[in-house]
């Protein structure tokens, strides 16, 4: 309990007494103690000990007293409940020793920047909301073992858009790697849930839409082995296996049905083939085919029978078109096509064939006259035909034939050859024989006396009672020569064709000009040799031409080339006018400045003329140059230099003085006569020296006369 402040001077203190400065004293002495820090009022509610403080008006508060090592407490003393708040001096931190209540809307707000507020948002979502700043994300580490290694600690983050991802530093400490990504949508069923690892359920799982497997060769597994799989096989199907690799252990596939009472007809499973996306529609996306396990009857504790529909389509639903029932029978509506070679039946008695009885088709063994051996050969009892049971249209085979041999058995008309072997690529012998019908008589000659026959009659036939043909004929001999001979008298002989669909004539030759030759068109041959004279009203074109073996080009001098159209160029050759093309075209010229008749032509590769500019390019010009204009790009060298008539008298030491690009290194003394040059007005002069130092003069004098 604090000292309280009791009146020390009551009695001294008073109207008409003395006040001694003891009495002050006194009661200064007793405020001192009554506000001590050590033993004044608490404040505490105890009576004398000051009423209870409601308000501190400063803005700056301490509770403790520095002392190190102490924790500091405030405490709420309710009547039977105290709250107690204590600051924790080593540990650096805050205790609450009891709930704390934060109301409605208001927040727990986290950072310096105020990065993340908690509250509970009863007025707008009535829930729990950790919030971040606005256009920030959210991230909640949670930490096992204060995130000392790697995998303790999930990162939650929750970005400006909604999707939430939760990652865990299994790799490395502090580095996280998404697990779980949820990204929202507006449109709900395409909201997104990644898991990036495995995904295990305990219990049931519903998915109340599409599950998608999205990687190639994904695979469903079910059992608490795991040992059926469906697999994924990219851009095929799937494949279901039974992984176990012991024996018997076969994969199994049932279909089932949840009805309780079969009855006749109804269908237990059913596999369906279709093509819903086909562009035609109508029927093209209906059912195709299908395999069907249809009850035979009502499903008792002693029947089950069911026979198996197998359902196909042409322009319809699938229906059924084949059947095979409970008792093995199969029922086929169409036609039924075997590829291999056998049929193998419950019975099978040798020689046996498959005979209709009106309901069903039953083995049966031949007897009687007629007999079967199981090579599929049959056989006849003799003396069982007669002439009367053979067809008049029946086909008896030649080995069945016995060889006739009695004269006039067989007429001649009977004889029929047009199914014999045929004799292409044979070679007829001279021995070889042929029947011939003698006036009535059928005879055989040999082939020798045909050839004699066709002999003498190709003898007698005319060349012009040919006929025309309708195939390729070749005209050949093994020796000697072929002679076309047209022997009336300036007969020609004529080549003729057909060009496409027109006929014309290739080719004459003139038997009253000697055999000339006339061609409707060009010769194309490889060499043509001719010992005369060629005379070409057209163009002759030619790769290379030769002049008693040697090259044109080699024998040119020796040739005079003349244009003899008009008189005018009787002797002369004619060139086009070539004003504009801008090229270098060689300069030609004669050769032989002294040479006298024939002559040849020459050029120089350094010597040219460009008809666009105008311009004579050389290596080097002699002589008199008459020019308007000159540009030379190089060094223009003369023995003698005349501008507008008049010589010009220097040296070229001396011009090059003029210009500065040879002037004197060494002193000199200017006399009176010394020549200078000046420019008078626009007019290049020569003045004698004593005119400068007369100007000179005269420039000082003034020079004087203006600085007084």
């Amino acid at each position: 309990m604090g000292a309280t402040y009791t009146r020390q001077s009551s009695t001294e203190i008073v109207d008409g007494e003395v006040i001694n400065a003891a009495d002050f004293n006194n009661e200064f002495a007793q405020l001192v103690s009554f506000a001590a820090a050590s033993t004044g009022h608490t404040h505490d509610g105890t009576t004398a000990e000051g009423g209870p403080i409601t308000k501190l008006l400063g803005t700056a508060i301490t509770i403790g007293d520095a002392t190190a090592g102490t924790d500091i407490s405030v405490t709420f003393d309710g009547e039977t409940s105290d709250g107690v708040l204590t600051w924790m001096e080593d540990e650096d931190q805050f205790k609450f020793s009891d709930d704390i209540m934060i109301v409605d809307d208001e927040q727990l707000i986290f950072g310096t920047d105020s990065n993340v507020a908690i509250s509970y948002d009863e007025t707008t979502t009535d829930s729990l909301k950790i919030a971040a700043t606005e256009g920030a994300g959210l991230a909640i580490t949670l930490m096992a073992d204060e995130g000392d290694d790697a995998g303790d600690e999930w990162k939650l983050n929750i970005a400006d858009g909604g999707t939430l991802t939760l990652g865990n530093d299994i790799n490395s400490a502090g580095t996280y790697v998404t697990h779980l990504t949820v990204t929202p949508n507006a449109t709900v069923a395409n909201s997104t849930m990644a898991v990036a690892g495995n995904l295990t359920v305990a219990n049931d799982l519903t998915i109340t839409d599409d599950v998608l497997l999205d990687s190639d060769s994904a695979v469903l597994k079910f059992g608490d082995d795991q040992e059926i799989t469906v697999t994924h096989v990219a851009d095929t199907g799937l494949n279901l296996k039974h992984t176990a690799t012991g024996d018997d252990k076969p994969v199994v596939l049932t279909l089932q049905t949840g009805e309780t009472d079969i009855a006749a007809n109804d269908v237990i499973g059913r596999i369906d083939f279709q093509a819903p996306d086909e562009t035609t529609g109508t029927d093209a996306i209906l059912v195709a085919a299908g395999i069907a396990a249809v009850s035979e009857g009502d499903f008792s504790s002693s029947n089950n029978a069911t026979k198996l529909s197998f359902r196909t389509a042409a322009s319809e639903a699938a229906a059924e078109k084949m059947s095979l029932s409970s008792a093995g029978n199969l029922t086929i509506s169409g036609d039924l096509t075997v590829s291999g070679d056998d049929i193998t039946l419950g019975t099978n008695t040798d020689t046996a064939i498959m005979v209709a009885d009106g309901t069903n088709y039953n083995p049966v063994v031949p007897s009687g006259d007629v007999t079967l051996t199981n090579a599929g050969v049959f056989g006849i009892a003799s003396d069982v035909i007669v002439n009367a049971d053979i067809n008049s249209s029946a086909a008896i085979a030649d080995s069945k034939l016995a060889t006739i041999s009695t004269a006039d058995k067989v007429s001649a008309a009977a004889i029929q050859i047009d199914g014999a072997t045929d004799g292409t690529g044979i070679t007829i012998a001279a021995g070889d024989k042929l029947l011939v019908d003698d006036g009535g008589t059928t005879k055989y000659v040999e082939a020798s006396q045909l050839n004699t026959y066709i002999s003498a009659e190709a003898t007698s036939i005319a060349a012009d009672n040919i006929a025309t043909g309708d195939g390729a004929v070749t005209i050949a001999t093994s020796s000697g020569n072929i002679t076309i001979d047209a022997q009336a008298g300036d007969a020609d002989i004529i080549f003729k064709g057909t060009d496409d669909a027109a006929d014309i004539t290739a080719l004459t030759l003139d038997m009253s000009a000697a055999g000339a030759a006339t061609f409707n068109d060009k010769i194309i041959a490889t060499e043509l040799d001719i010992s005369g004279d060629v005379d070409v009203d057209g163009t002759l074109e030619a790769d290379a031409i030769t002049v008693n073996g040697s090259a044109l080009n080699t024998v040119i001098a020796g040739v005079t080339v003349t244009n003899a159209t008009t008189a005018v160029n009787a002797t002369h050759v004619s060139v086009a006018d070539n004003e504009n093309t801008n090229e270098e075209n060689l300069i030609t010229f004669i050769e032989n400045a002294s040479a006298t008749g024939n002559v040849g032509l020459e050029s120089d590769g350094d010597f040219a003329y460009n008809p666009s500019t105008g311009t004579v390019s050389a290596t080097i010009f002699k002589g008199n140059i008459d020019a308007v204009d000159g540009d030379f790009d190089g060094t223009l060298e003369t023995d003698a230099l005349s501008i507008g008539g008049t010589t010009v008298g220097s040296t070229a030491a001396e011009l090059n003085l003029l210009d500065g690009s040879a002037k004197s290194t060494s002193s000199i003394t200017i006399d009176d006569a010394d020549a200078i040059l000046i420019i008078d007005g626009t007019t290049t002069k020569q003045i004698p020296a004593s005119d400068i130092s007369t100007y000179a003069a005269l420039e000082a004098t003034a020079l004087a006369i203006a600085l007084g």
